[in-house]
C-alpha cells in the first residue's frame, strides 16, 4: 500500500465521528491511532492551521505551512511505528520531514485555543517532539 496521503478519500477521517477507524488493506483495524490528529493534519494541509512542531532535546520550535501529510498504515499495522512524511514549506523553501511515530499524546487543556500533540519516536520516550496546530486568521 505504502504512503497515503492523510486527505485521500480512503484515509480521511471526520473527527465528529470519533467511532470511525482507520483499516488497513489487509483488513485489521486500526484503533490505536487519534483521529483528531489525522483531521488537525487535514486542517492543516487546507491552511486552516500552520504546522508548529517543538523538539523536546533542545526545545526549539518551528512553523510551517503544511503541504501534505503522509502515513503508512499497513507498516504501522505490521509494527506498531506509523511511518509519517510531513511536506512543509517555510520561508518558500518545502522540505520533507520524517517521522516514526510510536505513541500519540493528545493534550485538549481546558484554555488551550488549539490541540498539541506529544509525539513519541522510535519508542523512545527521550525523543519527543510538540506538534501544535496554530489557527491561520
Amino acid at each position: 500500500m505504502g504512503f497515503k496521503s492523510v486527505s485521500e478519500e480512503t484515509t480521511r477521517v471526520n473527527a465528529t465521528n470519533v467511532r470511525v477507524e482507520l483499516q488497513s488493506k489487509s483488513n485489521k483495524v486500526i484503533s490505536q491511532l487519534d483521529p483528531f490528529l489525522l483531521e488537525d493534519f487535514s486542517l492543516a494541509i487546507k491552511q486552516e492551521y500552520r504546522l508548529q512542531i517543538s523538539n523536546n532535546l533542545d526545545g526549539k520550535a518551528t512553523t510551517y505551512r503544511l503541504r501534505d501529510a503522509l502515513i503508512n498504515i499497513d507498516a504501522f499495522v505490521s509494527n506498531m511505528l506509523l511511518p509519517l512524511k510531513l511536506e512543509v514549506e517555510i520561508n518558500g523553501n518545502i522540505d520533507t520531514l520524517d517521522f516514526n511515530i510510536s505513541q500519540t499524546e493528545p493534550n485538549t487543556s481546558s484554555g488551550m485555543e488549539n490541540p498539541k500533540y506529544y509525539i513519541y519516536c522510535d519508542n523512545s520516550n527521550e525523543i519527543g517532539f510538540r506538534f501544535w496546530f496554530l489557527k491561520n486568521e
